[in-house]
């Protein structure tokens, strides 16, 4: 259920994209998240910018059940993850890159051995 312009809740046909850039101020780091909706008519011209988010007090102590604020379906995520790359932001760990860069050293040392003829 989504609530648009002060209307009632109702159901829309709306994709959720999460779109992440680079701040717009000089010699920030900051990256801008934004939550769009789109229609998936793709006939339909006008799309839903989200401007309010509710948070609400809980006791982590009780147990209590949290329904997802949304849910992005694949080709949404990896917009998400492509806007993030375009802003700048990489994963801490590099975890994607180091199994490549593993084979990378080993075939390396693997030529070195035949180069040199280590034993």
């Amino acid at each position: 259920m989504i609530r648009v312009d002060g209307y009632e809740e109702f159901e829309l046909p709306l994709e959720i994209q999460i779109v992440a850039e680079k701040a717009h101020y000089w010699g920030g780091d900051d990256v801008d998240i934004a939550i769009r909706g789109l229609h998936a008519d793709p006939r339909h011209k006008l799309c839903y910018w989200a401007i309010n988010l509710t948070l609400q007090e809980y006791d982590p102590a009780e147990p209590h059940s949290q329904e997802p604020l949304f849910r992005l379906n694949y080709k949404n995520a990896q917009y998400l993850i492509d806007s993030l790359w375009n802003a700048g932001i990489r994963p801490s760990n590099d975890e994607g890159n180091e199994g490549a860069l593993s084979a990378t050293k080993a075939h390396l040392e693997d030529m070195r051995t035949l180069v040199f003829k280590k034993e």
